[in-house]
C-alpha cells in the first residue's frame, strides 16, 4: 500500500519547471495539500549569478530545534532537486524523495 501511495504522489510531480519560482510555487501548494511546509535549501549559481540548481526540503529536515520556526527538526527525507543546464531555458527535476519521517497534517480545505 505504501508503494502505491508513493507512486500516486510521484505521478503528481511535473518533471520540468519554467523557473525556480514556478517550482517553489508548485512545491508550496503540494506541501500545503499534504500537510507539511517547504524550505529552500542549497542553491548553486553560475559564474554570472543565475541559479543553476536548487534543493527544496521539508521544513523538518535536519536535526535539532529551530529557534526561528519554533519546531523540532526530525531529519526528514523529503527532497526535490531541480537543475538547469546551460543550454536549457527550464529546470528539470533531477532527484526526488517524497518520503517523510514524521506525521503529516493535510489541509482540510
Amino acid at each position: 500500500l505504501e508503494d502505491e501511495l508513493q507512486k500516486e504522489e510521484s505521478d503528481e510531480f511535473p518533471d520540468i519547471f519554467q523557473s525556480e519560482h514556478e517550482a517553489y510555487e508548485f512545491l508550496t501548494n503540494y506541501a500545503y495539500k499534504n500537510g507539511f511546509s517547504i524550505a529552500k535549501s542549497t542553491i548553486e549559481r553560475l559564474v554570472d549569478g543565475t541559479v543553476a540548481a536548487r534543493l527544496f526540503t521539508c521544513h523538518r529536515s535536519g536535526k535539532g530545534y529551530d529557534d526561528i520556526l519554533k519546531t523540532c527538526k526530525l531529519n526528514c527525507n523529503f527532497k526535490v532537486w531541480i537543475r538547469k543546464r546551460k543550454e536549457e531555458t527550464f529546470f528539470r527535476v533531477t532527484f526526488k524523495d517524497l518520503s517523510h519521517t514524521h506525521i503529516l497534517l493535510p489541509s482540510q480545505f
